[in-house]
């Protein structure tokens, strides 16, 4: 029996990290020749942000203290944050791909300030606060996603 085309459709992790159900409203999708890859749109917004921020703050040298650091961080990010946090929690992605893209562009911002700053202080109070905090409110949405449905 032939194959449909849906199933040669190849899945790259690296590419994407959402499940091929996910792929079709959270990824954008690359066809090269019979084949299609996809890539997670909010990644595809983050992480080219996130390589400029780095080259440009390493690069110039910008004098920023670890505490300006981490209140940018914060700044750029908390929106992008509860973007995500809504979309995991309600399993829904307001505003589509586009969206997702850009707020992966501003957490990239603010991201790469931040871990600017680590790379010239590793382990600054300011980036470890952040970083763990981050993590545990990340935590709670999946938590409360988890067990309490």
């Amino acid at each position: 029996m032939p194959e449909s085309a849906e199933s040669k459709t190849i899945f790259k992790f690296f590419l994407a990290h959402h499940s091929r159900e996910d792929c079709n409203h959270k990824c954008y999708t690359l066809p090269f020749g019979k084949n299609r890859y996809y890539i997670c749109s909010r990644c595809l917004g983050l992480y080219p942000v996130l390589l400029v921020m780095l080259a440009v703050d390493l690069g110039f040298g910008f004098e920023v203290s670890t505490s300006m650091r981490a209140l940018v961080f914060w700044i750029f990010i908390l929106y992008p944050w509860s973007h995500w946090a809504r979309e995991h929690y309600f399993q829904s992605s307001p505003g589509g791909k586009f969206l997702r893209s850009f707020t992966g562009m501003i957490a990239g911002v603010g991201i790469g300030v931040l871990l600017a700053g680590h790379f010239r202080q590793p382990w600054n109070q300011s980036f470890t606060f952040s970083i763990i905090l981050l993590s545990v409110i990340s935590f709670v949405v999946i938590f409360l996603k988890n067990f309490l449905d």
